[in-house]
């Protein structure tokens, strides 16, 4: 007998230390919880959760790993410092951050509702699976699908392109006005949108005129959302307007890995105090990530201070690993104030050195016009930067500028800086002119290195004098051609 207890006190023990945990947690000591599964298709994957934790006697690792319907792997790490924890994690529903869900890769992050442990996951998610009420059980988000549907789209919100959209050659009313902003998390999934115009004047259009297919946003996202075969051609008359493929004017709206192609962006703006045209974007004070456009853009004013730009007319935050390559062009009477052009963006202002254009090119072709400015500012990348930083990035566009009076700042990278340009170079081969008053003038250009665009089209080159500077992360190097985004 005294053998036979002698052996039941360590799984006594065991048992005890066992409830002893659970109630530490706050799960019941005689409930099995089994995790909330998020996943809904066929095939299977592995999912490993790893739980770290720390007590002031006790450090315990336990690693468990569990099969869930997805397409793709997923790897998740879950740490928690609070309490030791030996049950089965309950999960709450995975947080929707920026990143892509469901049919692309991205970032999420869920809570267990007894410990509160967080776990995060990177990685594919598979399909969608759609909820009674209509959203995706994965990615909260709302499907659209048909032109109609997007024409129709809710200010604010979730949605999800499921498929490409056609829009058939129709005339597209922009989203968002000043008084009804767009203020929605648009998920594109890398579908395309095409086949649009915007050539006719909003209704009640006053003190400010928006061009684009989003017109003036606040706060939204846009992400991986894409534009081909489109036209914006209109002539304002609004004090300001703003106008370009993507988002004409956006206040806090973000836009990540998003492109226009195949299109142009062309505005006559009569009179008026401002113009802002880009090919992507028109005016932002929000960051622009991994994005491009491929857009001839072209604005002309009688007498209203112009920013126009391949990508931004007007940016005020970040530029980040993003390019342009269509010509981009501004021609004014008589420009009261600044008119500034660049092959990627038109004029970045910033904050006191808080903003910076990192890691972006152009290469298309930059030219301005006017018969008298206040400053005329042109240049392959940007055309005028404020306090603020440009880094990592190179022009290859020719670059053009003619006024009969007024300063003038010509350049193949940045026309004219107050800011602070680093690691940036422009290509040996650029075009630089300018002329005055009908006379031609040299061009001294010292706002960056002018290479051989045979050099710095050997991978040699930026192991060299840019080691450690041009990130192989972030740029893709092919002997032979230029350097690209990945």
């Amino acid at each position: 007998m005294r053998s036979f207890v002698n052996k039941l006190i360590p799984f006594a023990a065991a048992l005890v230390l066992v409830l002893l945990a659970s109630v530490a947690c706050g799960a019941p000591a005689d409930t099995t919880v089994t995790p909330e599964t998020t996943a809904t298709t066929a095939t299977a994957t592995t999912v490993t959760t790893v739980a770290t934790t720390t007590a002031a006697t006790t450090a315990a690792t336990t690693t468990a790993t569990t099969t869930a319907a997805t397409t793709t792997a997923v790897t998740t790490t879950a740490t928690t410092t609070a309490k030791p924890s030996t049950h089965e994690h309950v999960w709450g529903e995975w947080s929707k951050g920026e990143g892509d869900k469901c049919t692309s890769r991205g970032t999420s992050e869920r809570t267990c509702t007894a410990c509160g442990a967080t776990e995060s996951a990177t990685g594919s998610w598979g399909p969608h699976s759609w909820k009674d009420d209509g959203t995706c059980k994965i990615c909260a988000c709302r499907p659209i699908s048909t032109a109609e549907e997007l024409k129709n789209l809710p200010m604010d919100g979730s949605f999800v392109l499921v498929n490409d959209i056609d829009l058939g050659g129709a005339e597209w009313t922009p989203l968002g006005t000043r008084e009804s902003p767009f203020k929605a998390y648009l998920w594109g999934a890398d579908h395309v949108i095409s086949n649009f115009k915007i050539t006719e004047p909003a209704v009640n259009e006053n003190y400010e005129a928006y061009a684009g297919f989003i017109g003036y946003g606040e706060y939204f996202t846009l992400l991986r959302v894409h534009l081909e075969d489109f036209t914006v051609d209109r002539d304002f008359s609004a004090d300001t307007s703003y106008a370009g493929a993507l988002v004409a004017c956006s206040v806090g709206g973000k836009v990540n890995n998003c492109s226009a192609s195949n299109g142009s962006v062309s505005i006559r703006h009569a009179g008026g105090s401002l113009s802002c045209v880009g090919g992507l974007v028109g005016s932002i004070d929000a960051p622009v990530r991994n994005s491009r456009a491929s857009v001839d853009v072209s604005a002309e004013s009688t007498s209203a201070p112009i920013a126009v730009g391949g990508l931004v007319g007007l940016a005020k935050s970040n530029v980040e690993s993003s390019y342009a390559s269509g010509r981009a062009s501004a021609e004014a009477v008589e420009a009261d104030g600044l008119l500034a052009a660049g092959g990627l963006v038109g004029q970045f202002t910033g904050g006191y050195y808080s903003s910076s254009i990192v890691s972006c090119f152009a290469t298309g072709d930059v030219s301005l016009s006017a018969d008298s400015c206040g400053t005329l500012a042109a240049g392959g990348l940007v055309g005028s930067v404020g306090t603020a930083y440009v880094k990592t990035s190179f022009a290859t566009g020719d670059v053009s500028a003619k006024t009969g009076s007024g300063e003038y700042k010509v350049s193949g990278l940045v026309g004219a800086s107050s800011g602070k340009i680093e690691q940036c170079y422009r290509s040996k081969d650029q075009s630089l002119t300018r002329e005055i008053g009908g006379r031609p003038s040299t061009v001294t250009d010292d706002s960056a290195i002018a290479v051989d665009p045979k050099l710095f089209r050997t991978v040699a080159f930026y192991r060299g004098p840019y080691v450690g500077v041009w990130s192989e992360l972030t740029w893709s190097f092919v002997e032979g051609e230029l350097p690209r985004i990945r």
